[in-house]
């Protein structure tokens, strides 16, 4: 069976483009607001580990190394 490359039409190379477009024009956090995400972020995968580790139907079946992970990570984020 011979290879046929695929090509694309001109509505689907156009809304590529346009994709490609929009994701480098999108607007850029400042320094602060991406400082208070990564905090927030960082004390979330601290609050899922501790759930992780007492909830008895999540300590049951996920690994303790996985809520340790999660907080080490968490820790980071937050800067502590």
């Amino acid at each position: 069976m011979p290879c046929v490359p695929s090509t694309l039409s001109v509505n689907q190379t156009e809304a590529f483009r346009n994709q490609n477009r929009m994701i480098v024009n999108r607007p850029q956090m400042s320094s602060g607001a991406g400082r208070l995400v990564s905090a927030q972020t960082g004390a979330l995968l601290v609050g899922i580990s501790s759930l992780l580790r007492n909830l008895y139907p999540f300590r049951k079946h996920v690994d303790p190394h996985t809520s340790e992970m999660l907080v080490k990570i968490g820790r980071k984020l937050t800067g502590e």
